[in-house]
């Protein structure tokens, strides 16, 4: 199990330390090219959720998030808590929460940074969050196949 924290405060430290960092070095909007028309580093505050949905709605948005991550809390530790690949996608997606949730507290919005002009802005801890969804999806299937 603490293999499993020292995992979580690892991704949280890099997901806070990059937005501290985002925060402190850019104005908002601002975006630095890494490959040109391709993928930038953009600063984004974004207020809502996926897509924009409850915009500047921050209260809603915490008890939605904290109410989702003891739910999923819940059924890791009544379904899942034996199986090291489902606690290890369990930490990606509660850290990627855990992160977003902080930003929320801190500044009263998510900071989003990266930029592939295609997409809507991002950060470490959705791709966190994604990781471990994809993960957990791509295990549970396989291990019905069995």
């Amino acid at each position: 199990m603490i293999k499993f924290g020292v995992i979580f405060l690892l991704l949280i430290g890099i997901d806070q330390l990059s937005k501290f960092y985002i925060e402190n070095t850019m104005f908002i909007g601002e975006s630095r090219p890494l490959i040109e028309g391709i993928f930038h580093i953009t600063y984004v505050r974004n207020t809502g959720i996926s897509f924009g949905l409850l915009a500047d709605r921050t209260g809603i948005i915490l008890i939605i998030q904290l109410f989702i991550i003891i739910l999923l809390f819940y059924l890791k530790s009544q379904v899942f808590s034996n199986n090291f690949y489902i606690n290890l996608f369990f930490v990606f997606v509660f850290a990627g929460a855990t992160g977003n949730i902080l930003d929320r507290l801190i500044y009263g919005y998510v900071i989003d940074f990266f930029d592939f002009q295609i997409w809507p802005v991002f950060n470490f801890a959705d791709i966190y969050i994604v990781l471990g969804v994809l993960g957990l999806i791509l295990f549970i299937f396989k291990f019905e196949e069995l």
